[in-house]
């Protein structure tokens, strides 16, 4: 994990000083210039940008031109120069995507992750920031994942016995009565396997447990609570908008 999100995005730049500058290397998402018509908002008002509310008024936006395979940005070296490539409608006005039609410079380290999903055939340059943003997630859960089974495959294993005392004392219930939890997990150590009708994947070395209905439904109240946080923090953003 280490060599393949910090040591070589660090060092092959370092090795290979041209890669900063290489076309393929320095692609961005679409750099998109959105023109509407609206009615003025009070913040518009308070901000000078109309007399009174409800005054039609001209907004010009630019999102885009994110960098997809480096950590910093990409910047245009000298002059820069866009292309336009689409124009389309939107809600009270119009959008204009471009792409960069000029040499360009990525500063940053090198997004391995953002290589491979690239040659995967996902069409990068379309995604907004947030969602290029999104794509380092996969990367970052698997592979570690992938690292410590491989480990695990090419090392020795700890003992059986040893194993077995860890397991199971991470699947005997918690019990408020100090003299009671202990009488269990003395039935734990002496059983080891006294759980191992709950395995999710009989007969094998996994010990992920089947889910009980307090497991479903206690995660299913914290999915609600987390979107309940976020839709709040929505609402709350747009408060004097």
């Amino acid at each position: 994990c280490l060599l393949f999100f910090l040591i070589l995005p660090i060092a092959i730049p370092k090795i290979s000083s041209g890669m900063v500058n290489n076309a393929n290397l320095t692609r961005t998402s679409h750099v998109i210039r959105s023109t509407v018509l609206r009615p003025a908002s009070p913040l518009d008002v308070s901000r000078g940008k109309a007399k009174t509310e409800g005054e039609r008024i001209t907004e010009t936006k630019q999102r885009g031109g994110v960098a997809l395979f480096w950590t910093g940005s990409v910047k245009p070296v000298g002059e820069e120069k866009l292309r336009e490539i689409e124009r389309r409608k939107v809600p009270g006005g119009d959008e204009v995507v471009y792409e960069y039609d000029c040499d360009l410079v990525a500063s940053g380290r090198l997004r391995l992750d953002m290589l491979i999903i690239d040659k995967l055939g996902v069409n990068l340059a379309s995604m907004n920031k947030a969602a290029i943003k999104t794509l380092d997630l996969p990367f970052a859960t698997v592979v570690p994942f992938l690292v410590m089974i491989i480990a695990s495959l090419l090392t020795k294993p700890n003992s059986k016995e040893a194993l077995d005392r860890l397991y199971v004392k991470m699947k005997t219930p918690v019990d408020s009565d100090p003299a009671n939890d202990r009488a269990k997990m003395e039935r734990s150590y002496a059983q080891p396997d006294r759980f191992d009708d709950r395995k999710l994947f009989q007969n094998s070395n996994l010990e992920f447990q089947r889910p009980t209905p307090l497991d479903f439904w206690g995660f299913i109240g914290c999915f609600v609570i987390c979107f309940a946080i976020i839709g709040l923090a929505i609402l709350v953003s747009r408060i004097g908008a």
